[in-house]
């Protein structure tokens, strides 16, 4: 249905601030009219139908040149729990805890929320030297999340596969209490990369670098319930 290396930049390493420009593939363009980050393109077909959340987590690891696939993100750190069938009834996890099935599978795989690719993201961020923490930012609002654009950061986001309503046409128990759950059909997870008057830049696993009317965007990610993941600078604590 959906180079290890620097940890992070001080945004005003990564902010360019111009007047007319085009954006290349190492700056950050930030004007009066546009935010753009330059987030390298990254699909899940073939090998990860449907992976749009693990796939988008990757993107942005590569943005800040940590040099891991999403294949290695899908299979060793993503937090999974297949489904399976059992006195008639089909069982599986809740997606706030695991992702359900396998991103690997166009029949057995379904979807998390961000909880799960928080995990994946900071289970991975303890194998390395330089550490972003990844954040859950779910409950932001629009302006917030233009925020986060405008300090250069990009944004792992839960939308739908064309913007239209959510449709709730699937469904298992939960495995862990028993409680019927019904399963998003077109539930879709993106990088949110910038902004321009009334569009957002977007990467979209499935279709590459695109464009959406910024209003129907941001309330595709509210009727989805505000489901959003960062990368930001680890704090130390002394």
């Amino acid at each position: 249905l959906a180079n290890k290396g620097i940890s992070t930049l001080d945004s005003s390493l990564r902010l360019v601030t111009l007047e007319s420009v085009t954006p290349t593939s190492s700056q950050t363009i930030v004007n009066t009219n546009e935010v753009y980050i330059p987030i390298q393109t990254l699909m899940q077909e073939p090998e990860l139908p449907n992976g749009c959340e693990i796939v988008s987590l990757t993107a942005i690891l590569n943005y800040y040149e940590y040099d891991v696939s999403k294949l290695t993100m899908s299979d060793q750190f993503l937090p999974k729990q297949f489904l399976y069938k059992h006195s008639g009834r089909i069982y599986g996890p809740d997606p706030y805890k695991a992702y359900a099935g396998n991103p690997r599978s166009k029949i057995n795989g379904w979807y998390s929320f961000a909880p799960p690719i928080v995990e994946a993201a900071n289970t991975y961020m303890a194998t390395q030297k330089d550490k972003l923490k990844a954040i859950n930012a779910s409950g932001s609002s629009k302006e917030q999340l233009l925020s986060y654009l405008d300090n250069g950061i990009p944004i792992v986001i839960w939308i739908t596969l064309d913007l239209s309503s959510p449709t709730l046409d699937g469904h298992w128990y939960l495995s862990d209490t028993g409680e019927y759950y019904k399963a998003y059909t077109n539930l879709h997870v993106v990088v949110l990369n910038g902004y321009k008057e009334d569009v957002v830049h977007v990467m979209n696993p499935l279709k590459g670098q695109v464009q959406y009317n910024l209003d129907a965007f941001f309330n595709s990610y509210e009727e989805m319930g505000k489901h959003a993941v960062i990368l930001e600078k680890e704090e130390l604590v002394w």
